[in-house]
Order: structure tokens, then sequence, then C-alpha cells
């Protein structure tokens, strides 16, 4: 699957899902300058996805909060870069954006985008986030996007985003969660992991010493990731999940890649 052909496919797990309240969607855009201008935005949005935010504040240093499609927007304007060189060190994610580095560590303020579900699902409160930060995209000034622990391009993020107009289940994972690829000292194959998948209130998903290619275990990857958010629920320790073709056991372990306490671990099961 790629960032155009990926769209949102129902789990088989009919249980209650998480309340998608309690996990609100937030983003950064990185601003050259410490000004925006919300009619652009006003105007953006309407024209990109038919979103009517109403009139926005009177001063562009004002929250600007209004209600789409059943979650509730919050943009503000910080006037001073990221905090704590948060954007810098996500550019070093940015292999394939070599301009990336520079772009964070010249940035003069940012956007700060929160998007939190009153009646709408986990997918569709991340459709609306996803939307937001496109149009943003569009501000004169914007030089970046920060979200899925990396940097964008505005123009990359947006392109991305905008398949969202022809499907109404079209699902750009990529824009909201990274995956990674990394080699473990002692084991042969590759290994995969997951951040972002606990905006979704599941845990992150890693396999280690991998035969397949690195596409398959990317793929492999996107398909646990979204097959928990359609459902709802993360991984249970044990489960046996069928990915790709081939069935997997969930283990519930130590991280092996990231410094979190736990995640789950996809080990193939014997055919």
């Amino acid at each position: 699957m790629t960032d155009m052909q990926l769209e949102a496919h129902a789990g088989s797990n009919t249980e209650t899902p998480l309340r998608a309240s309690d996990y609100p969607m937030t983003g950064l855009v990185l601003l050259s300058v410490p000004a925006w201008e919300p009619s652009h935005l006003r105007q953006s949005l309407l024209l990109d996805w038919q979103i009517n935010a109403g009139e926005p504040p009177q001063s562009p240093h004002e929250p600007w909060i209004f209600r789409v499609n059943g979650s509730l927007v919050v943009v503000g304007l910080e006037p001073r870069p990221v905090p704590d060189h948060a954007a810098d060190e996500q550019a070093k994610n940015c292999h394939d954006w070599p301009e990336a580095v520079d772009v964070a560590h010249a940035h003069q303020a940012y956007l700060a985008v929160a998007v939190i579900a009153e009646g709408a699902s986990l997918i569709e409160n991340a459709r609306t986030a996803m939307k937001v930060l496109a149009s943003l995209c569009e501000q004169p000034n914007a030089r970046a996007v920060n979200a899925a622990s990396r940097l964008f391009a505005p123009e990359v993020y947006r392109k991305a985003a905008l398949t969202m107009q022809d499907s109404e289940k079209a699902f750009p994972i990529f824009n909201l969660i990274y995956f990674g690829l990394w080699q473990q000292n002692d084991v042969e194959g590759l290994s995969g992991y997951t951040v972002g998948l606990d905006r979704f209130g599941v845990r992150e998903v890693e396999i280690t010493g991998c035969t397949l290619k690195p596409l398959e275990i990317r793929a492999l990857m996107v398909d646990a990731a979204m097959m928990q958010i359609t459902r709802g629920k993360t991984f249970a320790d044990g489960e046996e999940v069928k990915l790709g073709g081939r069935t997997y056991a969930a283990r519930i372990a130590a991280s092996a890649a990231l410094p979190i306490p736990e995640t789950t671990h996809l080990v193939p099961m014997a055919s």
C-alpha cells in the first residue's frame, strides 16, 4: 500500500471502540515569521474541503476555535520556535528531505493545531486534523508540517492529504504515523517499528529480525496499524493476527527500538 492508495478497512473485532474524545489529534505548522492569515485558512478550507469554519478572530494572535464534522478544532499562533529544539530533532528523521534541517533551524514561529472529537470517530477526527493541516500548508509563510515524529515539506504533506478529496475512506496514514526500519545488532534481517499509534490509544508495533523485503515490512506495519485503528482496540497479548497472508502472534514486551516500556511485537507463527 502507498500514501495514495491506502484506504481505511474495517477490522473483524466488533467490541466497543475506544472513546475518540480521549485521543485528540495535534500537529504543528512551522512558519518563517511569527504571523499568519486566518482569512486565508478560511478560504482554503472552503476550496479544499467545502468546510465552512465561520468567521476567524479579529486578531491573528487570538486562537481560532470552530467545529467541523463532529470535532472541535483549535488553531493558535505561537510566536517562537518549537520549544526544546524538538523540530530540529524531528528533522533528523527526514532522510527524503535534506532541507528539513535548515528549515527547522530557521523557523521563527509555528501554528499549533488540536482537533478534539466530540461526536467523530477516531478515524473521522484524524481525517479532519489532516484536512486542517493540509489547508494551512497554503499559508504564504508555511515552511514545514511537524507530524508523525518528522517534518514534511508543505507540498508533500498537502499532496498526500488531498487524496481524501476523492474518497471518503482514504486515510493517508503516513501523514500521522512514522514507520521506521533499522538493523538490530546481532540479529539477522531488518526490524521495523511504528511511532504515533499511541495517538489512537493503542500500543506501538514492531517486528524484529524479519526476512521480508523493506517494502514488505513497511506494508506489514501499515496493515497492523490500520487494523488496530479501525477496530479501536490494541492487540491483546497472545492474539493471533493475519497480515499479508501470514499469521502472527502479538506479544507484549519491552521495546527493542524505542525508549518506551512496552510495544506489541509481531512474531511469525509456523505455517
